[in-house]
């Protein structure tokens, strides 16, 4: 992962927090505990399905404990659809509760899969 250049000025390099040992299997709603007391941002990279097309996209969220929304395009050629997952975090690590999709309400555990988390000690914005 390259610098990021965070509000306070300067750059730096996210670290590697958590990695996904299953990137190609479903991923059901879960607790990963892993360490966020440092962190002020995670960066949390996921992969947009299982099937063909697949993406990453790197969402950055602040450390709060609202819920929060993670997720992209689905990549299916000609569609608008969109995956979701709410995430919650504290210092112990993020919940990850099961994946939604604007078509036709659909959910489950086949897409917006985790397979990199970073953190960041310096605020983003």
């Amino acid at each position: 992962m390259a610098y990021i250049q965070c509000k306070s000025g300067g750059a730096e390099t996210p670290t590697l927090l958590w990695e996904n040992p299953s990137p190609n299997s479903d991923f059901a709603p879960q607790t990963i505990s892993i360490n966020l007391t440092d962190y002020e941002w995670i960066l949390i990279s996921i992969k947009n399905q299982k099937v063909s097309p697949q993406y990453v996209t790197t969402c950055a969220v602040p450390k709060i404990t609202d819920d929060q929304v993670i997720g992209g395009p689905s990549g299916q050629t000609g569609s608008n659809y969109a995956y979701s997952r709410i995430i919650k975090m504290n210092n112990n690590g993020i919940t990850f509760q099961i994946s939604r999709s604007n078509y036709a309400g659909a959910s489950g555990n086949t897409t917006v899969i985790p397979i990199k988390i970073y953190g960041l000690k310096k605020a983003l914005i």
